[in-house]
């Protein structure tokens, strides 16, 4: 919700409280067309329920399967989402499997209607389990679909832990993502079409297909938006008013 702020100037010249018209119009402008500060929107689960979370799959190669639920106790607290994934038969064979936060309207960002997007903070907790025989190569990204397609964010390669490693990326921008599979950019802009966020976890056969399993906790991503449109320049139409006023 934008905030505004009202703003007024009062004149005491020549012993009257006359408000000053210039003063005065200058500042209903700002205030009343210049929003003062734009609110974050959070989206965040600990739980991980399975009707709450849509899971797809990108092929490469000849790709793998992966397999998902929610574990109700041993997480960084309580519940927690296990992951297991198996690349295919052939080195170079990889998966990747974007896990979607939501199945509702109110779970999915809407540039056109919400705004644009300045920039995202991503955040989640990771243990990856030991792998039988052989490493898999196992990474997660931050994840989002817009339209058809998958874009993977900011990733890291996970490294096997017996408890839950917290992971973050901030200041992400459209430049961060990149498409899966396909060609294509996302467009964070007010022209964007809904997004909906989440996270990728992906494997890959390096040496064998073995079977990896990893688990997430405490999945977040904070949406920073952008001004409103307009706003900077009434504000610059407003002190161009008031520089006028003072050099009367």
């Amino acid at each position: 919700m934008a905030v505004f702020r009202f703003l007024g100037y009062v004149s005491s010249d020549l012993g009257d409280r006359a408000m000053r018209p210039s003063l005065v119009l200058t500042s209903l402008a700002v205030a009343a067309l210049t929003p003062v500060a734009t609110a974050d929107i959070l989206f965040s689960d600990t739980e991980f329920p399975t009707a709450g979370w849509g899971v797809e799959s990108v092929l490469i190669g000849g790709g793998g399967s992966a397999t998902n639920s929610q574990v109700l106790s041993g997480g960084n607290p309580g519940a927690f989402r296990r992951v297991d994934m198996t690349p295919g038969p052939t080195v170079g064979d990889a998966i990747y499997t974007l896990h979607r936060y939501g199945v509702t309207t109110a779970t999915r960002y809407d540039p056109s209607t919400q705004g644009a997007i300045l920039s995202l903070d991503f955040s989640i907790d990771v243990r990856d389990v030991v792998a039988a025989g052989a490493a898999t190569n196992q990474k997660v990204f931050f994840g989002a679909k817009q339209g058809t397609v998958v874009f993977a964010g900011p990733g890291v390669q996970q490294s096997q832990t017996a408890h839950f490693v917290p992971l973050s990326f901030t200041n992400i921008t459209a430049a961060s993502f990149t498409a899966v599979g396909t060609t294509g950019s996302i467009d964070l802009s007010a022209a964007g079409a809904p997004i909906r966020f989440g996270f990728i976890t992906y494997v890959a056969n390096t040496s064998g297909s073995f079977l990896g399993r990893s688990e997430y906790d405490n999945f977040s991503v904070t949406i920073h938006q952008a001004p409103a449109p307009g706003s900077l320049a009434l504000a610059g139409v407003a002190g161009v008013l008031v520089s006028r006023r003072r050099r009367r």
